[in-house]
């Protein structure tokens, strides 16, 4: 065994978010060689997006797996509804060869935080000079599951839900009441059939209102722990370029502090520290195997985003994803 030195972590935990970028593409689609990437984002789940909400549409260089992928062109709109149409200009001068480029599309609210994602890698062919992706369907961050438990802060008391479909069982002061979910303009949510009781849930934050006394604000309870730890995560995507089928990547992180895995070729383990949703590896160690060249450059890649600050966050189908301050990010799954 031998330690990377480049995998020692800062000491500080850096608050995670996306980097604002100027749009690089022209604003007119006929010059020579310019590539005009079309078409809509969107998501199936019936939820207006908040006032303010910015969708973002960039595309990567992939080629090099041993680097972070260089942002060429980037597109955003501003407070829009699903689905939101976009056209993305790629000028020629931006291109190196060869060239191996991908579409990754977010969504933020006004504050900063990111809503829905792209989850999977979109090719986006860069000897096409028109191409039309249509509809991508983006995941939800930070979605529970089906069946799933949660706790918030309300003012001085705890306030305790389980949420099962369209039902939600609420728990105040020992007290258990049945809500149901009903309409609403944003959010999800939920009374009891006679009315007294409602809880509208809003991402991280809730409101609740009891036996007509209004409304008092809640925020949510994180829980990261419990979904982070005891179970293998398979690395599906890097820096939104897929990874090498073969080459297994994975990470397991125990309830003790300690994380190990394969970085494809390597194995390698140390320890982690979980702060809210920040997340920091390190110092870790890995065995020397010689490897594959593209192999490699993956793992390489894999360990420099360990050696980051990391945002954790979940997607509505389950996926982890940890993204760094810039961007990059591993996505995995169970």
């Amino acid at each position: 065994m031998f330690r990377f030195p480049h995998l020692a972590l800062p000491a500080l935990a850096v608050a995670a978010g996306l980097t604002a970028l100027p749009a690089l593409a022209s604003s007119t689609g006929d010059e020579a060689g310019m590539i005009t990437v079309t078409g809509q984002i969107a998501y199936r789940q019936r939820i207006a997006l908040p006032p303010g909400n910015v969708a973002t549409v960039t595309i990567q260089d992939v080629a090099r797996a041993d680097a972070k992928a260089p942002v060429i062109a980037e597109t955003t709109v501003t407070d829009r509804q699903v689905p939101i149409p976009f056209e993305v200009q790629v000028a020629p001068e931006a291109l190196e060869h060869p060239s191996r480029l991908a579409l990754r599309a977010t969504i933020h609210d006004a504050q900063g935080a990111l809503l829905w994602t792209t989850d999977t890698h979109i090719p986006v062919d860069p000897g096409q000079p028109e191409i039309d992706l249509g509809m991508i369907e983006l995941v939800q961050v930070a979605a529970r599951t089906t069946a799933a438990e949660a706790s918030y802060q309300c003012g001085d008391r705890t306030v305790s839900g389980r949420f099962e479909g369209d039902a939600l069982t609420l728990t105040l002061d020992g007290t258990e009441y049945a809500l149901v979910n009903v309409r609403s303009a944003s959010g999800a949510k939920y009374e009891t059939a006679d009315g007294k009781v409602m809880f509208w849930e809003k991402g991280e934050d809730a409101l609740l209102e009891l036996d007509g006394t209004g409304l008092q604000d809640c925020t949510r309870i994180a829980d990261t722990a419990s979904r982070l730890t005891g179970a293998e995560w398979r690395v599906e995507d890097l820096n939104g370029a897929g990874v090498i089928d073969n080459a297994q990547t994975t990470l397991t992180f125990d309830a003790d502090g300690s994380v190990y895995g394969s970085g494809g070729c390597n194995r390698y383990n140390g320890g982690f520290e979980l702060d809210g949703d920040t997340l920091k590896i390190g110092p870790v160690a890995a065995t020397q195997m010689a490897c594959a060249e593209a192999v490699s450059n993956q793992e390489w890649t894999f360990f420099q985003l360990l050696d980051a600050p990391l945002t954790v966050s979940f997607s509505e189908t389950g996926a982890l994803i940890l993204t760094a301050d810039d961007g990059r990010a591993i996505t995995a799954r169970q």
